[in-house]
């Protein structure tokens, strides 16, 4: 009856955080792939600077100074968030800027899932070995690339902004390609874990 309501506040209380995972092919069509940029690691020293949100449909870019506060609205939108490190980096990083924005919704940071089967790096590492590709301007652009771009855009290139958003979009485009290809993974892996747990 919950699924039948797509209840999502419901399911991310009563789902193990580590379990969220499974409600993904429920919730699809309200999902949000999500990656930000920032003027470095820690939320009480450094700024956003973009937040990436991919739908599965259209990647939309929010801007420190163009029109970052619309994230606040976007988020309600959503039902289910996918990250990448995000329960460490990127939520806590938006939380701490958007205190009103509640983030009740069902969250997979991929990270978990990938280590618990093996797969361990960051992002543009798991998309090595996973053969997902950039590209060619975005490739071997790093996070320190991107606090870069972020300088010389507030030094007026429009090109550097133009490219950060680039590597955003890919980011989260790439957090979906990443999922489809490892959700069976993930299911076999908690099967193979629950059939040996008998």
């Amino acid at each position: 009856q919950r699924i039948d309501a797509r209840d999502a506040e419901f399911f991310a209380k009563s789902l193990p955080k580590s379990d969220h995972w499974r409600a993904y092919s429920d919730f699809k069509d309200r999902i949000a792939f999500v990656d930000i940029e920032t003027t470095g690691l820690s939320p009480h020293y450094d700024r956003l600077t973009v937040v990436g949100i991919y739908d599965g449909k259209k990647a939309k870019t929010f801007v420190r100074g163009i029109d970052l506060d619309d994230i606040v609205d976007e988020f309600a939108k959503y039902d289910f968030l996918v990250t990448y490190n995000g329960a460490r980096f990127d939520l806590p990083f938006i939380k701490h800027e958007y205190p009103e924005i509640e983030f009740n919704q069902l969250h997979t940071d991929l990270m978990y899932p990938l280590r618990h089967i093996g797969y361990t790096g960051g992002l543009k590492a798991i998309e090595q070995v996973l053969g997902v590709t950039r590209s060619e301007d975005t490739t071997g652009i790093t996070g320190f690339d991107a606090v870069r771009l972020w300088h010389e855009y507030e030094r007026g290139s429009d090109g550097a902004l133009e490219l950060l958003l680039k590597y955003n979009r890919e980011d989260i485009m790439n957090l979906e390609t990443i999922i489809e290809l490892m959700h069976p993974k993930f299911v076999e892996d908690a099967f193979s874990a629950a059939s040996g747990a008998r």
